[in-house]
């Protein structure tokens, strides 16, 4: 209802954009008429943060509704417009570069300003500590005076408080686009790390939503980052709240990638290509796009094989990608779009058998110091297929049996023999990371019913100071697998 109070409210202002809008699609460069759609842009945002201030902290509407009625037209118009350019109208392009240039920061303001009012208004720093920082680091401060910050009562789980949140999530993704947009039209440096910035804070606001990891996933994609890119699309279509551009997009990028391997005659560079590809087969090997590229399923069905023959320890495995494409997969099978998908489903029972194993066998040479610890970094991705597999099937186990779990517990209990102690404790939230750890709802919900706790258990875990350490981020995951395992086995 508030959406809809906020939105009569600019209607005006919004069929004056419109007009404007269409009159400058029409013909050249004009100056006046630019001015004349940021100039609308501006009093629109104007009438929307004096709304803002105005309201009580028992009434909430929300002013991250511009995007859709009057920053993304504008935004899409541009974009066509560099289309339309031809290439030796450098003056022109030149000058519309400008102008929307000088619209982007309007809006980066208005977002920021929108973050910082909200966080006051709603004390929303009593939910994410973090915002303490960006309010104090913020370009544009808040205008709420101490006075008024005093009579805010406590912060409370309200549908206000979580209205507020979603809506500074929003402005998070706004201002990541807005800089990724940036990136590829202006062709500035730096556009894309700060759009990675601002999705990273929209993923510590609202960590369970799939908005920004669907973004970031475009990021990759823009950057030909094929692998990185397949991860963060799957990993949007299985949080909470998947946005439905995300499915379409994994599509595109494995249709491309699936191309792409037929162009090079299915010659593969790594092991882990192999198993991309054999992903990708999987998935769409139904669709009529790929019909010209299809593999033969005979050859299909060999490099198969030869994946599942090889070792996890040999030089093509690369580290980052086996991560990448074994939480790829884990994701994709809990996808409402592929969990019937039983020939993909098949192929990753086998593929989580051998990888479970070559993780045992990679903890069992470490802990007999047959080989080095840096041997944890090839096998720590293999334990979030297992997880998800066991946790899925839970309290059976499935294909993996409890004594072979035990082992695994165990060799890594072991193994924390490597690693210095440290007295700082950490931890891990697992209602908010279950996605980073390829974890299923059906997990998460699991845990809601033995503890009884809408946030979710907390688990302690002692790691060492893994900032200094070689392998920092391996051994975090590794102490936090651990304790995981040893919940399990309790």
């Amino acid at each position: 209802m508030s959406q809809q109070l906020s939105s009569n409210e600019i209607c005006e202002e919004q069929g004056k954009l419109v007009k404007a809008l269409c009159e400058a699609a029409q013909g050249g460069f004009k100056h006046d008429l630019y001015e004349k759609i940021i100039a609308i842009e501006i009093e629109v945002e104007k009438k929307l943060l004096n709304r803002l201030k105005s309201i009580q902290t028992n009434t909430f509407e929300r002013p991250d509704i511009i995007w859709s009625c009057c920053h993304y037209k504008i935004i899409q118009h541009f974009r066509s417009r560099f289309r339309e350019i031809h290439p030796r109208h450098v003056v022109e392009k030149k000058k519309t570069k400008k102008v929307f240039f000088k619209f982007l920061k309007t809006c980066a303001i208005f977002y920021q300003t929108c973050i910082s009012e909200l966080i006051s208004k709603f004390q929303l720093d009593s939910y994410r500590p973090f915002f303490c920082k960006w309010t104090s680091s913020a370009t544009v401060s808040s205008t709420i005076s101490n006075d008024e910050m005093s009579s805010i009562p406590e912060a409370s789980y309200s549908r206000n408080h979580m209205e507020a949140l979603e809506c500074v999530y929003n402005c998070f993704i706004y201002l990541g686009d807005m800089a990724r947009y940036s990136s590829t039209c202006l062709k500035k440096r730096g556009a894309y790390d700060r759009a990675l910035g601002f999705y990273d804070l929209a993923h510590r606001t609202l960590p369970g939503n799939g908005m920004h990891r669907n973004q970031i996933a475009v990021v990759w994609a823009s950057d030909e980052c094929i692998v990185e890119s397949i991860y963060w699309f799957s990993s949007a279509l299985c949080s909470e709240d998947p946005p439905k551009s995300a499915l379409l997009n994994l599509l595109k990028q494995l249709i491309a990638f699936y191309r792409r391997c037929f162009a090079v005659h299915f010659e593969f560079v790594s092991p882990m290509m192999i198993l991309l590809f054999i992903i990708s087969d999987c998935c769409i090997h139904s669709l009529k796009e790929i019909q010209p590229f299809k593999c033969p399923s005979i050859m299909v069905k060999d490099l198969e094989n030869s994946l599942l023959q090889s070792n996890i320890r040999n030089v093509g495995y690369e580290k980052k990608n086996l991560y990448y494409i074994s939480s790829a997969f884990s994701n994709l099978l809990h996808c409402r779009y592929f969990n019937c998908n039983d020939r993909l489903r098949s192929f990753y029972y086998r593929f989580s058998s051998w990888l479970f194993h070559q993780t045992l066998a990679c903890a069992k040479e470490v802990e007999s110091e047959r080989a080095p610890t840096s041997y944890l970094t090839s096998c720590l991705p293999s334990i979030k297929v297992i997880l998800a597999r066991v946790l899925e099937s839970s309290p059976a186990f499935g294909f993996i049996e409890r004594n072979e779990l035990e082992q695994l517990s165990y060799h890594f209990r072991i193994c924390e023999k490597f690693f210095k102690e440290s007295s700082e404790n950490k931890m891990l939230n697992l209602f908010e990371d279950y996605n980073e750890f390829g974890l299923c709802k059906s997990f998460i919900c699991l845990f809601k019913r033995l503890n009884e706790d809408i946030i979710g258990p907390k688990l302690n875990i002692n790691p060492p100071d893994y900032t200094t350490h070689p392998f920092s981020e391996s051994i975090k995951r590794f102490y936090q697998i651990s304790k995981i395992l040893n919940l399990l086995l309790s």
